[in-house]
This record gives C-alpha cells, sequence and structure tokens, in this order.
C-alpha cells in the first residue's frame, strides 16, 4: 500500500469521525436547551412531537436506518399501552422515533446525572421497584397517561 495514501485515508477517518461526534454533542446540546427551555412550555402533544423529531434525528445522526414492519394498529394510537422489554438503549430512541411515547423505568434512572432529568423533563413514569405498595401509583400514573393521549 502506498504510505501516503494510507496517510489521507487516517487523516480522513480521524475528521470524518470528529465531524460526527461533534453533530452529536450539538445534537445533545439541542436537546438539553429544548428540554430545558421549550418543554416547560409547551403543551404535552408538542413535547412528543419534539421528542419525536429529535430521536429521529438522532438516529440519522448514528447512521441508524429505522424500517417498521407491519401496519399500524386501526385504533387511535394515542391511547395505545405497549409492555417490552428493551435491549439497548436505542431502543428508546427507536420506540420514540416511531410513535410519540412515554416509558416506565426504574427509580434509580432519576438519580443520573442528566440522563435523569432528561427522561424526567420527557415524562418518564419512574417505579420503586423494590416497594410492592408503590404498583397502585404506578397504575394510577399509566391510566393518567392512557387518558391525556
Amino acid at each position: 500500500m502506498n504510505p501516503i495514501a494510507n496517510i489521507h485515508a487516517n487523516t480522513t477517518n480521524k475528521l470524518v469521525r470528529a465531524l460526527r461526534w461533534t453533530r452529536m454533542l450539538l445534537h445533545v446540546a439541542q436537546g438539553l436547551l429544548v428540554t430545558g427551555l421549550v418543554y416547560p412550555r409547551v403543551s404535552p402533544s408538542l413535547r412528543a412531537q419534539l421528542t419525536q423529531l429529535w430521536s429521529a434525528k438522532l438516529l440519522r445522526i448514528l447512521n441508524i436506518v429505522l424500517t417498521v414492519h407491519g401496519a399500524r394498529p386501526a385504533t387511535d394510537v394515542a391511547n395505545l399501552f405497549v409492555v417490552s422489554n428493551h435491549v439497548s438503549w436505542l431502543d428508546i430512541f427507536v420506540i420514540n422515533a416511531t410513535e410519540p411515547s412515554r416509558f416506565v423505568a426504574k427509580s434509580e434512572i432519576r438519580d443520573w446525572p442528566i440522563a435523569g432529568w432528561l427522561v424526567e423533563a420527557a415524562g418518564t413514569i419512574f417505579v420503586h421497584r423494590s416497594k410492592r405498595s408503590d404498583t397502585a401509583r404506578i397504575n394510577s400514573e399509566i391510566q393518567a397517561a392512557l387518558a391525556e393521549g
């Protein structure tokens, strides 16, 4: 292999990686700003739309192509309840990019730096898994979320 071509390829790859990381960091910063400044002032439906757009853009930045198979439910998706066990942190953004969603998560996530604040602002319902008595509160919050759409 030509050493000059190899140097050029490594430089290009580093430049492309740097640009991708910069784009990702800017996208995350934009998400933080929107969550902190816009979410408190807009309706839940607009928050859901903004989250859906942000999630779809994140997938594009990560070069993930999302393909949905099958027909959408015939019922109103605003009142759809989906139960799933996710495999990766990306699943949340894939689901949000497909349909505006709210999630149920373990209460410990609320204490995570930055991520805890973000998921709380996105309307996540937190469950204390060690407290069996928390079931009634969770059921009530899920029922209210379904009623809101």
